[in-house]
């Protein structure tokens, strides 16, 4: 009986160690990101990339993303060529300087996104709309007025 004793308490100070270990490496995880946000702060580099929908009907193009947090004033989304670009920052949570991070899952700084515009798009009536954390870009299709035309005889 006592072995197993023994083996419970070597397996919960491992589960102990592989926590702090992991809290180390998040630690150090952050510091790192952080010193490279402002290292380049004139071109960052994209550290996450929001969830996307994008859906198509008969008038329109949608792209749905989720921006939890992300104020508008750190947005941008705009139309180059054949690509809409979303790109902005979500500013980084705030914790007690003396608080360790336990799980950090919820991405937080620079991130962009890039989609392709379809050829039947108006890239010139493009309405995006951030409303609760959620983006919306709508993109017309461009009317395609056909006129059937009917074929006589002579």
């Amino acid at each position: 009986m006592e072995r197993t004793g023994v083996v419970k308490a070597s397996r919960q100070g491992i589960m102990d160690e592989l926590l702090q270990m992991k809290q180390r490496m998040d630690t150090l995880y952050s510091e790192s990101v952080k010193s490279v946000r402002h290292a380049s702060a004139e071109a960052p580099e994209a550290l996450w990339v929001p969830p996307t929908d994008v859906w198509e009907t008969e008038e329109e193009w949608t792209a749905v993303l989720d921006l939890p947090g992300v104020d508008q004033t750190d947005l941008k989304v705009q139309i180059k060529g054949e690509v809409l670009t979303v790109s902005g920052r979500r500013n980084s949570r705030r914790r007690p300087f003396e608080a360790k991070a336990i799980q950090n899952e919820r991405p937080q700084g620079f991130f962009k996104t890039r989609l392709m515009v379809p050829a039947d798009a108006a890239s010139d009536k493009v309405d995006a709309e951030l409303c609760q954390g959620i983006l919306t870009v709508r993109i017309p299709k461009i009317s395609q007025n056909h006129k059937k035309i009917t074929v006589g005889s002579a």
